[in-house]
């Protein structure tokens, strides 16, 4: 026999054993006593039917037919008129001519409190970003993306006053939290 007959021979020797083995382990597995099984079968049969509620009926499709030569274009905002607009200036607004520091590139809630570190009379609270990186901030710090500049820092929190846009060309300030991750 030749060498390409002989590993022909061995791959359908070896088929036929694998065969032969499975259809040993699966004789073991017969269908056993379903007395139980039957039972419980014939004693649902014998149960009155359940009670399906009919599904209610469907409301009437009212249709509306758009005629663009008599009502706006829903697609153009509606613009306001500025008599009755009053804009109220507060006071409040972030220091826009400031250079931004590094953590107010990410969202305030991808901000993560890992630790607090205390050297003399500060107190640093360790934040990390999105990135990974680990970061040391202080009292008058800014972090998060909406000018959030924290005021005070204890060891299980960091309290910040953000700046966010009212709508009307003005600004107010609101209080957020970063709290200490486990």
């Amino acid at each position: 026999m030749g060498e390409w007959n002989m590993q022909f021979y061995h791959k359908n020797v070896m088929m036929f054993l694998s065969l032969g083995a499975s259809l040993t382990l699966l004789s073991g597995c017969s269908t056993g006593n379903l007395d139980d099984l039957e039972r419980y079968v014939a004693q649902e049969k014998l149960q009155p039917p359940g009670f399906v509620k009919p599904l209610p009926q469907p409301q009437e499709y009212e249709s509306f037919e758009y005629d663009p030569l008599e009502l706006r274009d829903p697609f153009i905002p509606i613009e306001q008129p500025d008599e009755g607009r009053v804009v109220v200036n507060n006071g409040i607004s972030p220091d826009l001519t400031r250079n931004r520091e590094e953590l107010e590139k990410f969202p305030l809630d991808s901000l993560r409190m890992v630790g607090t570190l205390k050297q003399d009379d500060a107190t640093w609270a360790l934040v990390r970003g999105s990135d990974g990186t680990v970061h040391r901030v202080r009292t008058g710090n800014y972090i998060g993306q909406n000018y959030g500049k924290i005021t005070s820092i204890s060891d299980v929190k960091i309290e910040l006053i953000e700046f966010i846009r009212d709508g009307l060309e003005g600004w107010v300030d609101r209080k957020a939290t970063v709290a200490l991750s486990e």
